[in-house]
């Protein structure tokens, strides 16, 4: 459970995990704070752009080392964020920085429990430090992490930081994926609309086997 994560955490993690929370200046773990506590309104988030994101997940250095993450796996993140997989995005102000989390669904096993994570960043935009409980998220740049990067990226690209109406902003960050059904391989399209209208039926081609398709893209998976 997330609420009990810092007070399960082994003796060198939580050691590294409490000098994060002194980076930001939380005096307790975030899940730990009440859900009172947190505001849904983009308009008060910091104008992450995409740099930012790719500064610190690539340039900025690692947990155990000096080097820089260079965690270009993170990167495609992207993927996440327009799948539908974070939650809505909630945000505290300590001092003059700003804590975000969000709920986001795992890459692979979308039905199972979300992963809880948050990103701390201060009023210049630059991304202090971050944190997931999956088994990734000591080392700070997991995916779920980028997710959550993207999405505010995002928000300030479609100017829902700069909006005059809070309810817009609000609504487009409460859209996601809530729940995943799964679905037999054979109805599955794995093929662009594009790649269908080229085809002399109008349908994707499958190899001899009906319940396999065969993608040269692999790229677009498309639920039927």
């Amino acid at each position: 459970m997330a609420y009990r994560y810092m007070d399960e955490l082994p003796v060198e993690a939580l050691v590294r995990y409490k000098a994060k929370l002194d980076i930001v200046g939380l005096h307790q773990c975030p899940y730990k704070l009440k859900a009172d506590e947190w505001t849904n309104n983009p308009k008060q988030w910091p104008k992450i752009e995409y740099p930012d994101v790719y500064h610190y997940l690539i340039n900025t250095p690692g947990v155990f080392s000096q080097q820089p993450k260079a965690n270009h796996r993170s990167l495609e993140a992207y993927n996440f964020f327009v799948s539908g997989w974070v939650q809505t995005v909630l945000h505290i102000k300590v001092g003059t920085n700003t804590v975000l989390k969000a709920d986001v669904k795992p890459s692979w096993r979308v039905t199972e429990d979300c992963h809880h994570s948050w990103v701390a960043v201060d009023n210049s935009a630059c991304v202090l430090t971050a944190h997931c409980d999956c088994m990734a998220g000591l080392g700070e740049s997991c995916s779920h992490i980028g997710a959550l990067l993207y999405k505010m990226e995002a928000a300030v690209r479609l100017g829902y930081t700069d909006s005059a109406c809070t309810d817009v902003p609000c609504q487009w960050n409460q859209c996601f994926t809530k729940k995943v059904t799964p679905s037999p391989v054979a109805r599955i399209n794995f093929y662009t609309e594009k790649s269908q209208q080229q085809s002399p039926s109008g349908e994707a081609p499958r190899n001899g086997n009906s319940s396999e398709i065969i993608n040269p893209h692999f790229r677009t998976w498309k639920f039927v």
